[in-house]
C-alpha cells in the first residue's frame, strides 16, 4: 500500500494541485476540512494526526498574501506561524515527517544596493545566507521555518519561488502569472513588468513532479524552483522575441522596486545535488507559452 499522505491548504492553487497529482498516483491522500482538523486549534490537530497517522504531512496552509498579512498581523501570525508550531509538534509525537512549504520572499531585504540588489549585479540566494526579510510574510515564513526544524530535524522545509500553471483549475485562482498575462495579451492589453525585480517564477507541475523524491531528503531548507538570474522585464522581452510576441505591448515598469530593487532570484545547487533540477524561468515559459 502507498504511504499516506496529509496535505492542508488543500483547496488552495498549490495544495489543490498537489492533492489531485498525488491522488492519480495512487497514494492515500487526506485532505482534512477545516471542522475536521482546525488549524488554529493545537488539541485538534494532535488528536486528528494521531489518529490518522500519515506517513508525510505537506503543510501548504497560510495566509500568503504579502498585503493581508500587513493589514492582520495576529490572524497571519496564528496561521503562518502558530499553526505551523502545532503541526509540527504533532507531526513529532508520531514520526510523521514534515514537508513545509516556505517562500522566496525570505530573502527579500529592504536594502539600497546590497545583498546583491544591484540592478547590473544579481547574486542568487543561497540557503545559508543570514537574512532579514523586509516583509511581514517574509519574516513569518523565516519563523517557522526554524519552528520546524527545532521540533522535527528532519522536516524539509521547501523556499518556493511563484508558481504558475498553463491552465485555472479552480474558480476563485487568483496571481497566476501565465494565465493573467495570456489573457491581457489576447485582449491587445499592454503589460507592464518591472525591471528592478529579480525573481523565479516557476511551472507549479514541476514542483509537484518532484515532491515523492523531497520525501527521501534529509531534513533541513531547500531552493526549491527555477532560478532567473534577469528581471521579470527582461525575461518577458526575451520570451517574447523567441516566441513571436508584440514588443509594443510590453511596458517596462519603472517605478515598482526602484528605491530598493528587489533580488529573491535562489541558487538551487543544494537541491541540484540531490539529483532534482528545475528549467531556469525563461525556459520553462518558452516551453509552453
Amino acid at each position: 500500500m502507498n504511504n499516506k499522505i496529509l496535505v492542508t491548504g488543500a483547496t488552495g492553487f498549490f495544495g489543490y494541485r498537489i492533492q489531485k497529482y498525488l491522488k492519480e498516483k495512487d497514494y492515500q491522500v487526506l485532505t482534512p476540512t477545516r471542522q475536521e482538523m482546525n488549524l488554529l486549534d493545537r488539541e485538534n490537530i494532535v488528536d486528528y494526526i494521531k489518529r490518522e497517522h500519515p506517513d508525510y504531512l505537506i503543510h501548504c496552509a497560510a495566509i500568503s498574501d504579502v498585503v493581508e498579512c500587513e493589514k492582520d498581523e495576529a490572524s497571519s501570525h496564528a496561521l503562518n506561524v502558530e499553526a505551523v508550531e502545532s503541526v509540527a509538534m504533532a507531526c513529532h509525537s508520531v514520526g510523521t515527517k514534515l514537508i513545509f512549504c516556505s517562500s522566496e520572499q525570505i530573502y527579500f531585504e529592504k536594502k539600497k544596493e546590497e545583498n546583491g540588489n544591484k540592478k547590473d549585479r544579481v547574486i542568487p540566494h543561497k540557503e545559508e545566507e543570514e537574512v532579514i526579510p523586509g516583509n511581514l510574510y517574509g519574516r513569518q515564513k523565516l519563523t517557522a521555518e526554524k519552528i520546524c526544524i527545532k521540533i522535527c530535524p528532519d522536516a524539509v522545509c521547501l523556499r518556493l519561488t511563484w508558481m504558475y500553471d498553463v491552465k485555472q483549475e479552480l474558480e476563485n485562482e487568483h496571481g497566476n502569472f501565465y494565465t493573467n498575462t495570456k489573457a491581457a495579451l489576447a485582449q491587445e492589453q499592454r503589460c507592464r513588468f518591472p525591471i528592478y525585480d529579480y525573481r523565479g517564477i516557476t511551472n507549479v507541475w514541476k514542483v509537484i513532479e518532484n515532491l515523492p523524491r523531497v520525501f527521501e531528503l534529509p531534513g533541513g531548507i531547500y531552493n526549491f524552483g527555477a532560478e532567473n538570474s534577469g528581471s521579470t522585464y527582461d525575461m518577458m522581452r526575451h520570451l517574447f522575441e523567441k516566441c513571436g510576441g508584440n514588443l509594443e505591448q510590453l511596458i517596462e515598469n519603472k517605478d515598482s522596486f526602484k528605491d530598493a530593487p528587489r533580488n529573491i532570484s535562489m541558487d538551487t545547487s543544494k537541491i541540484k545535488s540531490y539529483g532534482i533540477e528545475f528549467e531556469d524561468t525563461l525556459q520553462g515559459l518558452i516551453r509552453y507559452w
